[in-house]
């Protein structure tokens, strides 16, 4: 059987799959790809149907979702946070100033819905006030809309690709987004056995950051590289060096 690899669909933890891939792939692992979104890959994987997650967000994120007592986590790949960002003209400067909008505009990739959620919830926002729209992460001449569109607003990882592209974070009075989460790979029980020492040590000790990620992502968006495409290109230092 295949070693059964799930991420959770946003580009960063897509990227994140990438480059763990290749690793798999240099210890002769042939390995299967799932996708989704949190709660269906939690479910995979309590259910043994997923040999490892990449990537989780922790201590809060992703905590409440994944059975993380009978697992095991390993690597600190990168520290994380997400925020919501919007256009630089407006007026609007935190969070709270979303309230006395109508008809706005929240893109979110899928990945970051199940907080998004929460984050609409707390800051008592109706579907008349903001609508939630799928952040179409890879398309490059959505990438040129960002920020020029009046009510327009956007929920990433602070420090992506996306977030340097315009607008400007918006500040978070009720603390509802996660912030600095550690990303690590979370192993089922079951699978660790398989893995030799070497290949554990690599995985372990695999550290991504922020300059890389940016990178990774800036390869993806602005010059069409696939994820496994960018992935092989920073391993092999032609991405940025190592």
């Amino acid at each position: 059987m295949n070693f059964r690899l799930g991420y959770i669909n946003t580009l960063r933890h897509e990227l994140n799959a990438a480059v763990i891939l290749r690793v798999l792939d240099a210890y002769g692992i042939d390995t299967d790809l799932t996708t989704g979104e949190g709660r269906e890959l939690a479910s995979m994987f309590a259910k043994g149907e997923l040999d490892m997650v990449v990537s989780l967000w922790l201590p809060d994120y992703d905590a409440a979702l994944f059975p993380i007592a009978d697992s095991e986590l390993i690597g600190d790949l990168y520290t994380s946070s997400l925020c919501i960002a919007g256009p630089n003209t407006g007026g609007v400067e935190n969070c709270k100033a979303l309230m006395g909008l109508q008809n706005a505009k929240l893109y979110v990739a899928d990945g970051y819905r199940q907080w998004v959620g929460h984050f609409l919830d707390r800051y008592e926002l109706l579907p008349s006030q903001i609508e939630l729209l799928s952040l179409p992460e890879q398309d490059e001449q959505f990438s040129t809309r960002i920020g020029k569109e009046a009510h327009s607003y956007y929920c990433w990882p602070e420090g992506s690709f996306l977030a340097s592209l315009a607008g400007k974070a918006l500040a978070d009075p009720l603390r509802v987004l996660p912030v600095s989460q550690k990303a690590q790979l979370l192993i089922h029980r079951s699978s660790r056995k398989n893995f030799d020492s070497d290949l554990f040590d690599e995985l372990e000790g695999l550290l991504l950051g922020q300059k890389v990620l940016f990178a990774l992502e800036e390869a993806v968006i602005q010059k069409g590289m696939t994820p496994a495409e960018a992935a092989e290109a920073w391993q092999r230092g032609r991405l940025i060096g190592r």
